[in-house]
């Protein structure tokens, strides 16, 4: 994956931002991040309770735990990064909208391209 660190030991990996841990590998750590790895997915069957005993055996992992999927870590870093478009975004029309409210930076550009729309 492209500008994703690579994973190259369990201490190495420790000092890698948290959505980018486990993503990339080095050939030689395959086995953090392959599968089955622990870090690949992040999922329990049964969280047990002392308040509730289940009727059926529960298994130790849910069945979609599969080797072509690629586990909640791709999920997570798509939606950190799809949320960081649209919060950019936002800081820019925040920025453009206090600089014409609160400056006071009315320009003809502006209301003339404004106008055009409404």
């Amino acid at each position: 994956m492209y500008g994703i660190p690579l994973t190259m030991d369990d201490d190495q990996v420790l000092t890698l931002p948290f959505a980018t841990r486990f993503m990339s590998c080095a050939p030689e750590s395959h086995d953090l991040c392959g599968h089955p790895s622990p870090n690949r997915f992040n999922a329990v069957c049964w969280v047990d309770r002392d308040d509730v005993t289940p009727l059926n055996t529960q298994r130790e992992n849910p069945k979609s735990q599969v080797g072509w999927h690629p586990g909640f870590r791709a999920h997570q870093l798509t939606g950190r990064t799809m949320a960081m478009v649209v919060l950019t975004a936002l800081q820019d029309a925040i920025d453009i909208w206090s600089e014409i409210t609160i400056v006071g930076a009315w320009t003809t550009t502006i209301v003339i391209s404004i106008t055009t729309f409404f």
